[in-house]
């Protein structure tokens, strides 16, 4: 009874189907094999497909970094327009190259107009005290009206250079020569006793700075004809006699002559 089963697992109907599939199977393969297709993808296909899935993404990457270095550019340069119109000085800034390889910005060259070469300077004073004025003008009024202040950028006293401690009235035949450069930001001097001085990077207070270093003025920024000076007023808020010294910008010291103080040593 067993082995009638066992017959009978197989019937024509199942046998048609195997047959039909198998069939099926081989005019598949045969089409693959024709149309030079593979049933599966290869190793190499799948490698090229990632390779091409990560460039990609790399790629995707490097857009959106430079979408945000553009955006931060971009910003800095609105903040630095608001700075302008807003009527304060830009601070300025050290550029490095980028990761755009952008150009380094360099700062445009001072126009000629903005530089003078006056000729009344009889030799009594130096050229870096004749371009810095006196009454809250220019020396002589040789320089534009609309001109708030000037400095010294060069001379025709080569050997002694706009500082020059060689003082004494020229000779018609021995003309001295300084050329001023425009600075607003450094107003004529107001009193003919009284400079306005820039050189103070704030390590020390302005009375220090005003009484000297070295047997004569810091920096050598006020008249060699003086024999000592104090400090009479400062932009610092807290005043001449600071003694929270630290690096500042900007800093102005306004120094009163004053024979009766030497200049430090």
């Amino acid at each position: 009874m067993s082995s009638n089963k066992i017959k009978n697992i197989l019937k024509p109907s199942s046998i048609k189907i195997l047959i039909l599939l198998s069939i099926i199977i081989i005019l598949i393969l045969i089409y693959l094999k024709i149309n030079n297709k593979e049933l599966f993808a290869t190793v190499a296909d799948v490698d090229n497909y990632f390779k091409n899935y990560f460039a990609t993404l790399s790629l995707y990457e490097d857009i959106q970094n430079t979408l945000a270095t553009k955006g931060q550019i971009i910003n800095e340069l609105e903040n630095d327009i608001q700075t302008v119109l807003s009527g304060k000085i830009l601070t300025p800034k050290i550029t490095t190259e980028s990761i755009l390889n952008t150009e380094t910005i360099q700062p445009k060259p001072t126009p000629t107009s903005n530089i003078k070469t006056i000729y009344a300077n009889d030799g009594s004073v130096n050229c870096n005290t004749y371009c810095r004025g006196k009454d809250g003008a220019s020396w002589n009024n040789e320089l534009p009206s609309d001109w708030r202040g000037a400095k010294c950028v060069g001379t025709n006293d080569t050997q002694n250079g706009c500082n020059s401690q060689v003082l004494g009235i020229r000779t018609a035949n021995n003309p001295l020569t300084c050329e001023c450069q425009r600075d607003d930001a450094m107003t004529y001097n107001k009193l003919a006793n009284v400079k306005t001085v820039y050189g103070n990077n704030g390590w020390v207070n302005c009375n220090t700075y005003c009484a000297g270093t070295g047997g004569s003025s810091w920096n050598n920024e006020l008249p060699p004809e003086w024999k000592g000076a104090i400090c009479l007023a400062t932009n610092d808020p807290i005043g001449c006699g600071n003694t929270n010294v630290g690096p500042k910008t900007g800093l102005t010291c306004d120094c009163q002559k004053n024979d009766s103080t030497p200049w430090k040593n």
